[in-house]
């Protein structure tokens, strides 16, 4: 007997919607699924006929996903970026903690200088992927 595979992608990010963190890096189809479960959750406000109204809703909706997406995969414990395909991706990096007199280079003039000192910290770095810095260059 074959055994049968799982289609990468399926249904992984449609059970993300209700957990607290995004352990893995979503996919493009990962991450499109995760926004349908989520506007599908919202769905309460939402009737079946399409109007300007329900799309201004949807939309809305569509939007909090991505925002609740990205926060999910950033927050502590989750997967620590999140790419939107083509675009950008947000990368979080942990800074250690330096002790006051540790020596550290000064950019100013390269030589060596006893630092103040500063606690662990976390920064958000955004890069912009492909098809943002051609937009932004003008070739689209």
């Amino acid at each position: 007997m074959a055994k049968s595979r799982k289609k990468r992608g399926s249904r992984p990010a449609a059970k993300m919607a209700g957990s607290k963190t995004i352990k893995t890096k979503m996919t493009k189809s990962q991450l499109i699924g995760y926004l349908v479960s989520y506007v599908e959750e919202q769905e309460d406000d939402i009737t079946s006929s399409i109007s300007s109204r329900n799309m201004k809703k949807i939309v809305t909706a569509t939007m909090d996903g991505l925002t609740d997406a990205i926060q999910k995969s950033i927050c502590p414990g989750g997967a620590g970026e999140f790419m939107m395909p083509r675009m950008f991706k947000v990368t979080l990096k942990n800074k250690k903690a330096i002790k006051k007199g540790t020596m550290v280079r000064s950019p100013a003039t390269g030589g060596m200088v006893p630092s103040k000192g500063r606690p662990a910290s976390k920064r958000v770095k955004i890069r912009a992927l492909v098809n943002l810095k051609k937009a932004a260059a003008g070739e689209i």
